[in-house]
């Protein structure tokens, strides 16, 4: 049997790990695609003739899904650290770029919230929608944390926290490329717990408060976990193709290896079983306490046409890449993985779309336009977050060139069973 030949870290650079001018191509296709996405989600959300609420939601579904990526890759970077992994320091410095794009995902939330947040939250003194008087005590009570100014402070705090964390460890890695300090791995090992369980905490409350108060009324205590489980996993999935991407382009074909992607394929599967458990249980508790404050909101997606999209989300999002990657050859086969990796995502979208716009039309399923407008959305804010991450990695390595185990991650090979 033939010896598998490693890089060494001094190897490394010489395995292309700059951009080296491709950033600028990144940055003009993802400027082309927010230019063209939002002029479409605009033209059709002014179609729909509803003051442009429809577009506002769809502002919202594509922001959020984006802003999964980025969350997901900050958990990464921080669980990574918190269990001082080896493995995947080829892959970190990817998943470090997309974090840092929080603040400018923060800044499009915030424009969504604050200009469109009348016609997306029902609590909104502004909202045009007429609310039964049950509901209105029930918000009359919430009062204190759902007002407008208080909202928009919370989500200018959950952005200033994440983006500090990312840039943190974003400088850091990349102070360690010019002095190969392993002080700064310590460092970062210690401050990855606390800021995991601040992390926790804010994506939560920011779960709660852009998505959950949608529907003022509904509670949900695991609907944060929900969420999580959705970032990592799309987040995963987006980390697994850009590496595919950077390899077909040349970049690190000799650093990362299918030892790399069998990996990120096994984390993909292990977030998609996670999503699976925590929406059953959500779904199994309200069903089994059958309370009327918190059946309605599933009342709404089981009519209407919107039973289809719980149907399919939960063949889509959970039995098929759930089946699918079961199967280990496959998840060391780029062609079977690139496909896995394309669907989590998409299905992420759906599970996002079923989540957010039975509140836009509760009645019955909405209709084409406000499909392609929440998919002219989601492509204008991917090609802000690609072109801001290319832009942010314009000059740098796109993997840690003095990280102390990078040898390590460059050895790594799966246990074969």
């Amino acid at each position: 049997m033939a010896h598998q030949t490693y890089l060494k870290p001094e190897q490394v650079k010489d395995d292309k790990a700059f951009l080296g001018g491709k950033e600028g191509q990144i940055m003009g296709i993802g400027a082309v695609a927010a230019v063209a996405g939002l002029a479409g989600a605009l033209g059709l959300g002014a179609s729909m003739g509803d003051g442009l609420r429809g577009f506002w939601f769809a502002w919202l579904q594509g922001c959020f899904l984006w802003l999964s990526v980025a969350l997901g890759a900050l958990f990464f970077i921080m669980v990574i650290y918190a269990a001082r992994g080896g493995w995947n320091v080829v892959v970190r410095r990817i998943a470090e770029y997309f974090a840092a794009t929080l603040p400018v995902l923060g800044v499009l939330v915030l424009a969504g919230v604050v200009i469109g947040g009348a016609q997306l939250y029902s609590w909104h003194p502004g909202s045009s929608v007429e609310l039964e008087h049950h509901a209105q005590i029930l918000i009359g009570r919430k009062e204190a944390w759902l007002n407008p100014a208080f909202f928009a402070i919370r989500i200018v705090g959950y952005f200033a926290i994440w983006g500090f964390l990312a840039w943190y460890f974003l400088g850091n890695s990349l102070k360690q490329d010019s002095t190969g300090d392993v002080t700064l791995t310590k460092r970062m090992w210690t401050t990855s717990a606390p800021g995991l369980v601040v992390f926790a905490l804010t994506l939560t409350l920011a779960a709660f408060d852009l998505l959950m108060s949608l529907a003022p009324t509904w509670f949900s205590t695991i609907f944060g976990v929900y969420v999580f489980a959705g970032c990592v996993s799309s987040f995963m999935s987006i980390l697994c193709l850009t590496a595919i991407y950077l390899q077909g382009q040349g970049f690190l074909r000799r650093s990362i290896t299918m030892e790399h992607y069998h990996d990120l394929g096994k984390l993909m599967f292990a977030f998609t079983f996670f999503w699976g458990y925590i929406a059953f249980s959500q779904y199994m508790l309200t069903w089994y306490a059958n309370m009327p404050e918190e059946t309605f909101w599933y009342m709404f997606r089981q009519e209407g046409g919107w039973e289809n999209w719980s149907w399919l989300l939960l063949i889509g999002k959970f039995i098929i890449p759930f089946a699918f990657l079961l199967n280990r050859r496959l998840k060391r086969n780029k062609l079977t993985l690139t496909f896995a990796a394309l669907w989590i995502p998409v299905f992420h979208w759906v599970d996002l779309y079923y989540v957010i716009m039975p509140n836009y039309s509760p009645e019955k399923i909405t209709d084409g336009r406000m499909l392609f407008t929440a998919i002219c959305a989601t492509v204008f804010v991917g090609g802000v977050f690609f072109a801001s991450a290319a832009a942010i990695a314009r000059g740098k390595a796109i993997i840690p060139l003095k990280d102390p185990r990078l040898g390590e991650s460059l050895r790594f090979d799966n246990i074969k069973v």
